[in-house]
């Protein structure tokens, strides 16, 4: 349904439809934090159902989302995507910045994290922000699953922590916090 109202609007991104679908599943009714938002599509699909979306991103990444340029690449775009949604908020920054920024006692319902997939950054990230995460909350990664030809960082970051999570969908795995 919400890949449909997407597509329908000029909303698109990497995520595959039934990854998509997953997106407001999870963030409904719920406070949300996105680390990487590239152009949106994930921020517009969780926002569709959510209390609130905070998306963390540095806006720099190239037509891929993988090569932080010098300059921003992807915020007029994102901004196109995120307008007229009133319960989105953005940073324009890393993930380390926005958690230094923010008060240390902020706490999220779901966490989704698809941003620089190297094993050194989703590993500081997990690191960052599982203490963040409520009880009862739910945290996924994009990208995710052991033979990634061009992501295996994530992947291994994600089962060196928790082991096998409790679900996947394609690439988008999750886990709770119990």
């Amino acid at each position: 349904m919400y890949v449909e109202l997407a597509e329908a609007r000029g909303v698109t991104g990497f995520l595959h439809p039934c990854e998509a679908e997953k997106l407001p599943e999870f963030a409904a009714g719920k406070v949300c934090l996105e680390i990487g938002a590239f152009t949106g599509y994930s921020t517009w699909l969780m926002a569709q159902t959510a209390a609130s979306v905070f998306s963390v991103d540095t806006f720099k990444a190239n037509s891929a989302g993988t090569i932080q340029q010098d300059d921003l690449t992807t915020l007029t775009d994102f901004l196109r995507t995120i307008d007229g949604l009133g319960n989105v908020d953005y940073f324009i920054g890393t993930s380390a910045e926005y958690a230094a920024k923010i008060d240390k006692r902020s706490k999220f319902d779901f966490i989704f994290i698809d941003a620089d997939h190297s094993y050194a950054a989703v590993k500081a990230d997990i690191e960052l922000w599982w203490p963040r995460l409520k009880k009862g909350g739910r945290m996924a990664f994009h990208d995710c699953f052991e033979n990634h030809g061009y992501f295996p960082g994530v992947y291994q970051a994600v089962y060196e922590r928790f082991g096998e999570p409790e679900g996947c969908e394609i690439t988008l795995a999750w886990v709770t916090n119990r």
